[in-house]
């Protein structure tokens, strides 16, 4: 018999057996059940994975980008591991990147590839040969393994995700805004340190944030794991260096009261969390020296791909002293500091995150209207979307250079991502969610990312800022589970809207496929294009090349990488060494076909060398994406002759060349290395 004390009589009173069972029962009903499908969780995720596969072996080895062939035919992917195997460390060092992770993984193709992969099968001085089946199988080789790992992380970020909000559905459905992300897919199928830098900065950043909210010793351990793993993929990650100390302090400005209010020590929380965040950047610096062993051979390597990386050596020292006060103040003044500025800043706090919100939403709805409408209320619509170190990007005013930054970021992701990020932000003014804090640290690195390229003079486009993607796929993710399950949108059975987002994101990868890193929204007029290019087309292009009889000697010239690695005959790229005696050649039947793109008339000037090429009739184009200003061509030398008088600054050339003749233009002319073609983010 039990017993309990009645509160008007101040008496111990005897309890039914049957009350006591009721009173259990009511409060089993009050614990929320969780759905059914959340059993199976692990089975839903893989429908997006299984998706993400399917579109990734599209056209998988039929195109080739910028750059690509110096990591797996030129060597640099080789060096790296010949290095190691050599206990050769200074050679570790194969990029200035530095591109290890990219070495790492995809260098996995080492073990099953039959022979080291080609570049050119034959050179004949200036026009060159490439053995088209063996490039294609090397294609598969070096890319398999970025596209296998990057899927196979969904899982992590499923957890992780899992492990910071508390919520299966805001990591089910960020994962698979993730792995149905047509950018994303498409810099996964590209062998380039981007492809897997925008992996580790995603999974470090959330594995922090798991850490500051969980305390746990393992999430601490992969964070120092995973910022080696990004700073060894590109430089540019130290970002993270001064980001995630500003991530610890948010965390302690909202959680600090919480842990008052619970009479918790809060000292101690906060003290093992300001450790682990050196421990975090040094630890992340040892892993990289590890991964790429020149580092600590030559500590310049180590010095400036790191804490000394372009200005950023002020910040860090910034960055070590805030960490070290906030230890200080744990250790001496049980934390008292951090618990006055917790207390008494809460309402300052609240309205900086609420002017975030609304100045992120602003920034996205006034960018998106302004291109939308083609209003060009700022007057910059006459800056390319490629962008790259500019001068006349420089010379604008600030507030103009932010909006151009935040072009690639509006009009490069998904309708439903963009919308849902623009509506969370505008509600989140209004109504605090339970992972405020999370989706706030969140978005506040998108503007801090800007003002950093902004900082280097650098105009962002999809490559540089790929980081930013899978950022805004996770705010997303986060926000439709918060969504569905406030107000009446609770009764929207939430695996109705996951089976919602797989069918959208299935959808934008149907409608680009298979050039799914040219993805540009529907937002964005035609006329306009945000990527150009990046090799897509060239094998088709090829294909229609080979088709005719003469292939084996018929002549082209091509603007445009991935053109020649495809054709079976002799092939030249354009470069500015071949600009001055391109015409002449032209004229007297050297060449006979060329292939002109949007991308290679910017990059070369190339409408000046062939004017009046827009109006001639061409024997093959194609346009990406059905946009006018992401187009390849193939003009034929038989309809269209350049005007014979030379331009001002072009020597006249004779014409006393044939194909064992053309020695004037080195064999480099055919490509150039990505130092010199693509600016740096890090120097790049």
């Amino acid at each position: 018999m039990l017993f309990r004390r009645n509160k008007k009589s101040k008496k111990e009173e005897p309890v039914s057996d049957a009350a006591v069972s009721s009173e259990k029962q009511s409060a089993i009903e009050e614990v929320p059940k969780k759905s059914v499908w959340m059993k199976f969780v692990w089975v839903l995720l893989a429908a997006p994975m299984l998706l993400y596969l399917n579109f990734a072996l599209i056209h998988l080895t039929k195109f080739e980008t910028a750059d690509e062939s110096l990591w797996y035919s030129q060597g640099r992917i080789q060096k790296y591991w010949k290095a190691i195997d050599e206990r050769n460390w200074k050679n570790t060092r194969i990029n200035d990147k530095p591109g290890v992770t990219l070495a790492i993984i995809s260098g996995l193709a080492r073990y099953w590839e039959k022979e080291a992969p080609p570049e050119v099968e034959e050179r004949n001085r200036k026009f060159q040969y490439f053995p088209t089946e063996r490039i294609e199988e090397a294609h598969f080789n070096y890319r398999i393994p970025i596209v296998v790992f990057n899927g196979i992380m969904a899982l992590y970020f499923f957890w992780i995700i899992r492990r910071l909000t508390k919520n299966e559905w805001a990591a089910l459905f960020s994962s698979t805004l993730i792995l149905l992300n047509p950018i994303l897919l498409g810099i996964s199928q590209i062998i380039n340190p981007d492809s897997l830098f925008w992996t580790f900065s995603l999974a470090l950043l959330l594995t922090f944030l798991a850490f500051l909210e969980t305390g746990g010793v393992i999430v601490a351990i992969l964070s120092i794991l995973l910022m080696g793993f990004t700073l060894a993929s590109k430089y540019v990650g130290v970002i993270f260096f001064p980001f995630l100390i500003l991530a610890l302090f948010a965390h302690a400005m909202y959680r600090i009261p919480e842990w008052v209010e619970k009479s918790e020590k809060v000292w101690k929380k906060v003290l093992w969390r300001a450790l682990i965040y050196p421990a975090t950047v040094w630890g992340g610096i040892g892993v990289f020296a590890l991964l790429m062993p020149a580092a600590i051979i030559k500590t310049k390597y180590l010095t400036s791909g790191t804490y000394k990386s372009h200005g950023m050596y002020g910040i860090f020292k910034i960055c070590m002293l805030i960490d070290a006060v906030i230890i200080l103040d744990a250790l001496f003044f049980k934390s008292r500091i951090m618990i006055f500025i917790a207390k008494y800043i809460k309402y300052l706090r609240i309205t900086i995150v609420k002017l975030l919100f609304f100045f992120m939403a602003g920034v996205v709805v006034l960018v998106g209207v302004d291109w939308m409408m083609k209003l060009d209320l700022f007057h910059v619509f006459d800056m390319p979307f490629e962008g790259g170190k500019l001068s006349a990007f420089k010379a604008l005013p600030a507030y103009k250079q932010f909006l151009l930054e935040a072009r690639p970021f509006v009009f490069s992701q998904t309708p439903l991502v963009i919308l849902t990020l623009v509506l969370f932000w505008l509600v989140s003014i209004f109504k605090k969610w339970k992972s405020e804090w999370i989706v706030a640290v969140m978005t506040v690195f998108v503007p801090i990312f800007f003002l950093a390229t902004m900082e280097q003079g650098l105009l962002i486009h999809v490559r540089y800022s790929i980081v930013l993607f899978p950022i805004a796929s996770v705010i997303a993710g986060i926000a439709l589970a918060e969504f569905f399950d406030w107000g009446f949108l609770k009764i929207v059975p939430k695996m109705l809207v996951f089976v919602m987002l797989v069918a959208l994101g299935s959808s934008y990868l149907l409608r680009i496929q298979p050039f799914y890193f040219n993805y540009t929204s529907r937002f964005l007029p035609k006329e306009y294009s945000i990527v150009d290019g990046w090799g897509y087309g060239g094998y088709e292009a090829a294909q229609f090349l080979n088709s005719f009889p003469n292939v084996s000697t018929a002549r082209v010239l091509a603007d445009y990488d991935g053109v020649c690695q495809f054709y079976k005959g002799p092939c030249i790229g354009y470069s500015d060494k071949l600009r001055p005696s391109m015409r002449s050649r032209w004229n007297a039947g050297k060449y006979d076909y060329a292939v002109i793109s949007a991308k290679g008339s910017d990059r070369f000037g190339f409408s000046d060398s062939f004017p009046g090429f827009q109006n001639q009739r061409s024997v093959w184009e194609m346009e990406i994406d059905n946009r006018p200003n992401n187009f390849l061509r193939i003009i034929s030398s038989k309809n269209y002759k350049i005007p014979d008088a030379p331009q001002p600054d072009e020597p006249v050339i004779s014409n006393d060349d044939s194909i064992e003749d053309e020695n004037s233009v080195d064999d480099s002319d055919s490509g150039t290395s990505d130092e010199e073609s693509v600016p740096d983010v890090e120097s790049d």
